[in-house]
Order: C-alpha cells, then structure tokens, then sequence
C-alpha cells in the first residue's frame, strides 16, 4: 500500500464516467446482446429486454450482487479517497483528452481519436441542461420503462449523478418527481 501511496503522489490521477442511463444502455447492449437471444456456456439461447434488464439492476443492488458494469461510479472508483487531477466525461471525451494532452504536455496521443461512435443528441435533452445530452438512441431505450423502475435507479444513481454533474431528462425527472409526490 504504501508503494501504491507513492505511485499515486507523483502520477496525474484520471477518471472517466458516464451518465449512469447511457452506461445502463452501453451494458445491456454489450452483455445482453441488445435483447437478441444468446447462449450463455452450455445452456440453451436466452433473451431478457431492456425493461427485464433494469429491473435486474434494481434487485442485484439491493441484494448487494451488482456487476460491475452497472456499478455506482462512486463506489468503484473511490473519487472520496483519490484526487483525481482531471475526470472526463464519455459525452466529451475528444475535448477533454485534448485539454489533458496539451495540459501535461504529451505528444503521442491523438485527442480527437475515439473508440466509439456516439449517437445523435436529442432535443428535448439539449434543452434540458448545460450538461452534454444523452443521445436520441439512449433515449429510446427508456420510453416504454416503467416509472417505478426509473425512480429506482434515480435512487440508485443520484449521487453519481450528483457528483459527476449529470442529470436525469427534465421530462423523465418530471414524471418520477409526479410518480413520488403521489406515494
């Protein structure tokens, strides 16, 4: 530990996050094949919605058994007990590693190089913050989800979304705000 002390002291500390809806979609698209059936070891093809899919996240983080690609950025990544010197966001990952590079000085990084593509950003999450949108795509994923399910992961994800300044679509706060008041 204490080399580890020692290592981090002198390192630039980086983190990168992603809104917490865009990482939900980016997980069951990877790990559920998007609602495609798929085998999984020697068993038959199974397939799960993306409706089945959340309400798995909900159950698996009050149990305590979270995967660790739906997990709180929070917990994972401990920004209570590391200074990060620089936290990127996915939304603006080309500007941010290009204020990285040019701040430290590297040379052999392409800033503008990115791994994978974004979808479009839509309107209605344009409006609704300073924050980058999440894209039209993600968006989609989350119009048939029952309110109940989304004030849960709003629940589960508010301190991500807190800390890393991202945050619900107005419209989609609105409606859980609605769904509260009448409990």
């Amino acid at each position: 530990i204490s080399d580890m002390s020692a290592i981090l002291s002198k390192a630039s500390k980086v983190l990168t996050v992603r809104h917490p809806l865009d990482r939900l979609v980016s997980a069951y698209r990877d790990k559920f094949n998007d609602g495609k059936p798929k085998s999984w070891g020697s068993g038959k093809a199974r397939q799960i919605s993306f409706g089945g899919f959340l309400k798995k996240v909900v159950k698996d983080h009050w149990s305590g058994d979270v995967n660790r690609h739906w997990s709180k950025m929070y917990g994972t990544c401990s920004p209570c007990h590391i200074s990060y010197d620089y936290i990127m966001k996915t939304e603006t990952y080309s500007e941010d590693l290009a204020y990285i590079v040019k701040k430290l000085g590297i040379k052999k990084v392409k800033p503008s190089y990115r791994r994978h593509g974004k979808g479009k950003p839509s309107m209605e999450s344009s409006l609704s913050s300073d924050n980058p949108p999440l894209s039209a795509s993600t968006l989609h994923y989350y119009k048939n989800i029952h309110i109940r399910v989304l004030a849960k992961l709003e629940k589960i994800y508010h301190i991500d979304m807190d800390m890393f300044g991202f945050e619900f679509p107005t419209n989609m706060m609105n409606a859980i705000d609605k769904y509260r008041a009448k409990k």
